[in-house]
């Protein structure tokens, strides 16, 4: 009878799979079932969780001020310039935001808001499991990292946030609060910027009597200014929200069709090795053991031993010398 392994090789066939999985029914049939029942197990002590997505652009804040400070200054060529690469400083704006909306500074101000501690309070993945109470700015971001994922989208500049969580409406304020949060940092942190600068010009200005050195110092005040405006607006300056965060219609994950699928696939590999281990030659008691041979005893050996004797009386190792020696054609 063929074994579960003789299929394994260049000349197995359909037919030869078929009959091994025909032989090893019963381990496949348990390996199934027991792995289900794990599965099935898992799905009941987990929490279902909602995907929670958000689609963000860079923002154009940064882009109107630079042609607005082009145009003000009636250059041509520098607009065209600018025109033609729109994507320098708002992939750089929107680059910090990619970098730090998972960081300790934007935990520590989510932490602050008990809309966030509610919701991380039921963003368990066990059920009956206790939430935690007490949150650090440092576990909160590593919280973000492993929950919150910025995916980009292909074809385009454009990046989706995904979130997974337990609670759909919990999930939206999440996304919308990290989004919030990160753009107000980068805006205050160019805000605080521009009015550093505008207080220095305007004491350099005050001081100087020169026309050249005050027309240049007021063109810079100027654009100083106007930076100021720009961040001062209330609209989002590195990250632009395409599409609100939006929640799947069902529970995404875990997915038991999936969790099903590869517990059969993996229970038919499973019981298929474990019926080639338990019916090897070497799992069978007394089975083939190759290798070993029998070996024949010479004429003049004694019982038990495989080495020839050495002759006892000499005359007698002599008299079969001589006999051979008669019988030599020389």
């Amino acid at each position: 009878m063929r074994r579960a392994t003789d299929w394994i090789g260049p000349d197995f066939s359909f037919a030869d799979i078929l009959k091994t999985c025909w032989l090893a029914r019963l381990y496949i049939l348990a390996c199934i079932g027991f792995l289900v029942a794990g599965a099935a197990l898992f799905l009941f002590v987990t929490l279902p969780h909602y995907k929670i997505t958000m689609l963000l652009g860079p923002a154009n804040a940064s882009q109107k001020m630079k042609q607005s400070s082009v145009m003000a200054h009636d250059n041509p060529v520098a607009l065209s310039i600018l025109t033609q690469n729109p994507a320098g400083e708002i992939s750089y704006d929107f680059s910090q935001f990619s970098h730090i909306y998972n960081g300790g500074r934007v935990a520590k101000i989510l932490l602050d808001d008990p809309l966030i501690l509610n919701a991380l309070k039921t963003a368990q993945t066990f059920k009956g499991k206790p939430p935690s109470e007490s949150w650090s700015a440092e576990a909160l971001s590593y919280y973000l990292k492993q929950r919150v994922q910025l995916e980009p989208v292909s074809g385009s500049n454009l990046y989706r946030m995904v979130y997974f969580h337990p609670d759909a409406d919990a999930g939206r304020y999440m996304l919308q609060k990290i989004h919030h949060v990160t753009d107000t940092l980068i805006r205050d942190k160019i805000r605080a910027e521009a009015e550093a600068h505008i207080a220095y010009l305007q004491e350099a200005l005050s001081g100087t009597q020169n026309p050249d050195h005050r027309r240049a110092l007021t063109n810079l005040l100027l654009e100083q200014e106007r930076m100021l405006m720009f961040v001062s607006l209330d609209q989002p300056y590195a990250a632009s929200i395409v599409e609100p965060p939006a929640a799947s219609l069902r529970p995404a994950w875990p997915d038991p069709g999936l969790l099903y699928l590869i517990a059969i696939l993996v229970g038919v590999f499973g019981g298929i090795v474990l019926y080639s281990l338990r019916t090897s030659p070497q799992a069978q008691p007394g089975g083939d053991r190759r290798g070993s041979s029998t070996r024949t005893a010479p004429h003049n050996t004694k019982p038990g031993s495989d080495y020839p004797t050495t002759p006892t009386n000499p005359n007698e190792h002599n008299n079969d010398t001589e006999r051979r020696g008669a019988t030599s054609p020389l």
